[in-house]
């Protein structure tokens, strides 16, 4: 996912085909007033928030999405800081809301190309944190999931990280074709363990 802070008011979204996959998105399934959509928006304003500092829920903004291959391209627009502004009576405006999937808690996973870089980040993470996470190893690479990550310590790994992508969709797929390394109390004391050497 390419996010580009146009201006104070304006963000451009480019999603490949690959980040549709990863975010198990369908274009087809995005449907107004899907529940579907309105997780996918959630997600990625929430994304555009951490990254961009852009808040898409002060006042009213405009989604605009295009078609761009296989991906999609979508255009944020604020069009005012008013929470209710007025709009003209003749205007075809569709209203939908981003709304949190609150079915599960937000996994977010942590993919690191060595090892040395996943203790470097772990040793940096509260055990609370720890707690709430499992680690996979998958392929050539070691794989950090964590639920509900305060935005600070999103901040440390995404330093030792080669990427941070939805825990919804790798961790159903480290489960089945990686090794759960660690996780809850048996991670903490790996930490604990690293952090001794």
């Amino acid at each position: 996912m390419q996010i580009e802070k146009e201006d104070s008011n304006k963000i451009r979204i480019i999603l490949k085909p690959i980040d549709l996959q990863e975010m198990n998105v369908n274009i087809e399934s995005l449907k107004p007033n899907s529940p579907r959509l309105h997780s996918f928006l959630y997600e990625i304003m929430e994304r555009v928030r951490e990254e961009t500092g852009f808040n898409p829920y002060l006042g009213q903004i405009i989604v605009e999405a295009s078609p761009m291959g296989e991906g999609m391209e979508l255009t944020v627009t604020r069009v005012s800081h008013q929470k209710n502004p007025p709009v003209p009576a003749n205007a075809k405006i569709r209203r939908v809301k981003a709304v949190r999937n609150t079915s599960s808690p937000k996994r977010t996973a942590f993919i690191f190309e060595c090892f040395d870089d996943f203790c470097n980040a772990l040793i940096h993470i509260t055990p609370d944190t720890l707690q709430k996470s499992s680690y996979y190893k998958l392929c050539k690479n070691d794989i950090l999931i964590v639920k509900d990550i305060s935005l600070q310590e999103k901040n440390i790994l995404r330093e030792y990280s080669v990427s941070s992508k939805s825990g919804g969709v790798v961790e159903p797929y480290a489960n089945e074709h990686g090794n759960l390394i660690a996780s809850g109390n048996k991670l903490v004391s790996m930490a604990k363990g690293i952090s001794q050497l």
